[in-house]
């Protein structure tokens, strides 16, 4: 084998190898957005149940309010608005932070993912250039055997 077939030999193998590795943290990549986005779900679903345990908290505290009304126990319209009010508060805020959980797991997944793309395209370039370097090496081993701009 010439030597000149071993530099594009090894300079092939080379560029195939930077565009697996590529390849691969491309996928880890994709991975952890994925993660990224399952993890927003998760919160945004803890939230969601949060809000739901408000809403039966307050449930809860009007059925003891009317049963204590019943019996006697005075005026219980400003312990139910107070309860009401405070109820609407933590819904809304445990509803708003579901919205932001998603929110940010999904910019979160789209930075992974151009960080994907990103090693992707560097590991395109590198391959690209080992080629060229190959080829450089090869018409250095064997003049006149590679001409610039002269396709056999």
């Amino acid at each position: 084998m010439s030597s000149m077939a071993l530099s594009l030999g090894m300079s092939a193998i080379s560029a195939a190898g930077q565009i697996k590795a590529g390849r691969a943290e491309q996928e880890m990549y994709d991975k952890k957005a994925a993660q990224a986005v399952l993890k927003g779900d998760i919160e945004a679903a803890q939230y969601k149940q949060m809000g739901a345990d408000v809403l039966t908290r307050l449930n809860e505290n009007f059925a003891a309010l009317i049963a204590n009304s019943a019996v006697g126990g005075g005026s219980t319209l400003a312990i139910a608005t107070h309860s009401e009010a405070e109820a609407s508060r933590e819904y809304s805020i445990a509803a708003d932070n579901a919205i932001l959980a998603k929110e940010d797991a999904t910019s979160q997944a789209e930075q992974y993912k151009m960080a994907g793309d990103a090693a992707m395209q560097s590991a395109r370039i590198g391959a690209i250039s080992t080629l060229f370097q190959g080829f450089s090496k090869a018409s250095q081993l064997s003049p006149g055997v590679i001409k610039p701009g002269v396709i056999t």
